[in-house]
């Protein structure tokens, strides 16, 4: 049974794509569901089966020390609106969304809260396939990134781990398609989070964790995460070798660049 933001089925027809796990992390198991859709299951400890146990986010720096709680997602009001009934306000948001593709519903199994349907995204991780692309198509696909990223965070969505990002097995949450068109994943939980007006913090998290992605991509390398133990000097000088300003590059040292100089970079560096 089909509505609005939930997806109901019965355990036996779960049974009958068990054989066409694709993926599993710390949180959940994803299936092949067949139709380009993904199950994604929640495992039973995990923090989004248990609605009363938050999710931490480490900020840069001290990753013991600073944690503060990840919320899904917030209303207007401030007020935390769980898993379960998250995914019915994120299906709506689609609707605002072309460049990306969002949760499609909450999944229940014997009406029972277990995960959501994804729409299955063909690709490779930016990371492997970027070193053997030339400057221009890197350039592109940089520019393609801010665009669904800028779309996504004008609807109050922020994805936060797009980066190689420890908190997501560090991997990639952006997959290269064969067009070599940028798509990101992971849209639904740790790596995204979902407001109703504009979230000043969220928004910092996310534009952080694009400079991490440009540093990781410009220098072909990547960051186990925001780092501060790294030589801020010798990475900008790294950059500037690389054809980036010395402005630009003392921003992205310190992951603080915006995301119109990190546009203006791209657009200007293809028109050269």
């Amino acid at each position: 049974m089909e509505s609005l933001g939930k997806l109901n089925i019965n355990s036996s027809d779960f049974e009958k794509i068990k054989c066409k796990k694709i993926g599993e992390g710390n949180d959940a198991i994803v299936y092949n569901a067949g139709k380009g859709n993904l199950y994604k299951v929640y495992k039973e400890e995990s923090m989004f089966k248990n609605i009363n146990k938050p999710t931490k986010i480490y900020k840069k720096g001290n990753r013991k020390k600073n944690i503060e709680e990840r919320i899904l997602y917030l209303d207007k009001d401030g007020v935390k609106i769980y898993y379960k009934d998250a995914f019915k306000r994120i299906v709506k948001k689609q609707d605002s969304i072309n460049l990306s593709s969002l949760p499609k519903s909450s999944l229940y199994i014997n009406g029972k809260f277990s995960g959501c349907v994804l729409k299955k995204i063909n690709g490779v991780s930016i990371h492997n396939i970027f070193g053997i692309l030339s400057k221009k198509t890197k350039l592109k696909i940089l520019k393609s990134i801010l665009e669904e990223v800028k779309e996504l965070t004008d609807n109050f969505i922020y994805p936060i781990d797009i980066a190689n990002s420890p908190w997501v097995g560090k991997h990639s949450n952006i997959l290269i398609n064969f067009k070599l068109k940028p798509e990101l994943i992971d849209l639904d939980g740790n790596s995204t989070l979902y407001r109703e007006c504009y979230d000043e913090t969220c928004y910092n998290y996310t534009i952080a964790s694009l400079n991490l992605l440009f540093l990781e991509l410009i220098n072909d390398t990547t960051f186990a995460y925001y780092d501060n133990s790294i030589d801020k000097e010798f990475l900008k000088n790294k950059l500037m070798k690389n054809g980036i300003n010395e402005e630009l590059a003392i921003k992205l040292s310190n992951y603080s660049a915006d995301y119109f100089e990190l546009l203006d970079y791209a657009s200007l560096s293809l028109r050269k």
